[in-house]
């Protein structure tokens, strides 16, 4: 389940049983959460009265809730040699953004879990994302974005997966995202 952190009214977004929400004030960049995904973006400079297209500046990734319900690897099998007695997943990520047609170096965020099926992400770094992960477009024209999302344990495939959450016309919005595998629940 993935909770979203976002500056918009509960009837917006009721109605997704596997979606909760908080109200924060977020800057007036993208915002991403992850996996079952939902996600909220705004282009800087949208709410105005345009004189020419928004420039944005950047986009920013907020990783807020992940869980493999199951708790299973993707062929099925438990994570845990001893998920037997209630002990559960340990669970590494990677994540590579895809802007418009520029796929950037994927990201590892090492193990984020420990004997546990879900992790709730807080404002810290994790591997080699800090989160929110804060992307400079670098001046460049805003094409939307996409996630590949790849979650291990012990090295082991759990769940590997490609979303698109905008694209160029979508200057803000609300979106989410939930895995399939054959015969499994999918990860959210």
């Amino acid at each position: 389940m993935i909770s979203l952190d976002a500056n918009v009214p509960l009837s917006t977004i009721r109605g997704k049983d596997t979606l909760s929400a908080r109200l924060v004030t977020l800057p007036l960049f993208m915002q991403l959460p992850l996996l079952i995904l939902a996600c909220f973006w705004v282009i800087a400079g949208a709410d105005e009265e345009p004189q020419e297209p928004p420039k944005p500046s950047a986009l920013s990734i907020m990783l807020l809730r992940f869980e493999n319900l199951q708790g299973v690897l993707a062929n099925g099998k438990p994570c845990s040699l001893f998920s037997f007695i209630g002990i559960q997943c340990t669970m590494e990520m990677n994540v590579t953004v895809t802007i418009g047609d520029n796929e950037l170096e994927l990201v590892d965020l090492g193990q984020v879990t420990t004997a546990s099926n879900k992790i709730d992400f807080t404002e810290t770094t994790y591997g080699g994302w800090s989160n929110p992960m804060t992307i400079p477009l670098d001046g460049k024209p805003y094409q939307g974005f996409k996630l590949k999302v790849q979650i291990t344990s012990h090295g082991l495939p759990v769940d590997n997966w490609s979303h698109e959450f905008a694209d160029g016309s979508q200057l803000k919005g609300v979106s989410s995202y939930t895995s399939t595998r054959p015969g499994l629940l999918g990860t959210m």
